[in-house]
């Protein structure tokens, strides 16, 4: 049974108008008459009706983390936990919503997104092939949105993968590595591998020697092309003496080979990769020296821009990109150390 406003009036003794006032913390009223009225709401049970008050106030206290079903999104912990635990500070629900990208590019559908949705912004974690028309509904139509682990010209927040890659490689120009090799088994369209590439080539440029890239399938790579990356690194002539690699799957395929090999690590071979910083230092029970990609940071970053643009939706905000830190562990080293 709902319990509605006049039946805590008529129970208190007071008139609907100052009940009302009184359990939405406005006017001024003694404090015996407050706590009269606080009383017999909380003995009666009575809740507010969050929509009533969504339609009220025009704000529904809520966000959605919005994702596509055709669209395999980058779910983890991290990036939930960081949305999660910046807007409880604020007191603002999270709603997690996955639609199919014929609703994403509905002319009839994206304009009232938010209504159905009863959210007060988007936080859109959509990170490749995104479909152009969702692109521009959401911009033509103002709607309050950050998109996340995407590349995108404003309202976005993502992780600094250039500043990721030139970190690592620098480490290992900085321990006196010259031959290095970069890995990647990534799919092409995700921004962050050509990014990642960019940075590390980027590096080795600076410092005057080749780049070394070892990149396998377009798409997902297959078990052969895997293999033959692989190979390619460890069965080279002037084999390199270190690795960068895309993330810690390649790395620690890569050293088990290597093992397999008699390659020793880090004494022959230094191996570097990228991790999210959830997971920590350790992968595998392997000590691996990496370079943190902050989710949790990208996520509690965009979820600040996201309640800044409920606040404004109209300016567009710069994009913020989050750098990374080196996590030095058990896998690199001086060649020949």
């Amino acid at each position: 049974m709902t319990i509605t406003l006049s039946q805590v009036a008529k129970a208190s003794g007071y008139s609907l108008p100052t009940v009302s006032q009184i359990l939405n913390s406005k006017g001024r009223f003694p404090k015996q008459t407050r706590d009269l009225v606080l009383k017999k709401a909380r003995e009666l049970g009575y809740r507010p009706n969050a929509l009533a008050q969504a339609i009220r106030h025009q704000r529904f206290d809520c966000v959605t983390l919005l994702m596509s079903t055709q669209n395999r999104p980058y779910y983890h912990t991290g990036i939930i936990d960081g949305v999660h635990d910046r807007l409880a500070q604020d007191n603002v629900s999270l709603e997690i919503a996955r639609l199919p990208d014929e609703k994403l590019t509905d002319e009839g559908f994206v304009p009232r997104i938010l209504q159905v949705l009863r959210s007060d912004g988007l936080l859109i974690e959509y990170n490749h092939r995104i479909p152009e028309r969702m692109i521009e509904l959401i911009e033509n139509h103002h709607l309050p949105s950050v998109w996340m682990n995407s590349k995108q010209s404003a309202n976005c927040v993502r992780v600094d993968d250039i500043q990721l890659a030139r970190t690592a490689t620098e480490h290992l120009l900085g321990l006196g590595h010259q031959r290095i090799a970069y890995l990647s088994f990534a799919p092409s369209s995700h921004y962050s591998r050509p990014e990642r590439e960019q940075g590390y080539c980027n590096a080795m440029a600076d410092a005057g020697l080749s780049a070394v890239v070892r990149a396998a399938g377009q798409r997902v790579a297959s078990p052969e092309d895997r293999e033959a990356a692989y190979r390619s690194v460890l069965e080279d002539a002037a084999r390199p003496t270190a690795v960068v690699t895309y993330s810690a799957n390649e790395a620690c395929g890569l050293i088990y080979r290597a093992a397999l090999k008699g390659v020793r690590i880090p004494e022959d071979l230094s191996v570097i990769a990228f991790e999210d910083s959830v997971r920590g230092k350790v992968t595998m029970d392997i000590a691996l020296t990496m370079v943190t990609v902050p989710l949790l940071e990208m996520a509690r970053a965009a979820t600040d821009m996201m309640l800044r643009r409920i606040a404004d939706p109209l300016p567009s905000l710069p994009v913020e990109r989050i750098p990374g830190e080196l996590n030095i562990q058990a896998t690199t080293a001086p060649p020949g150390a």
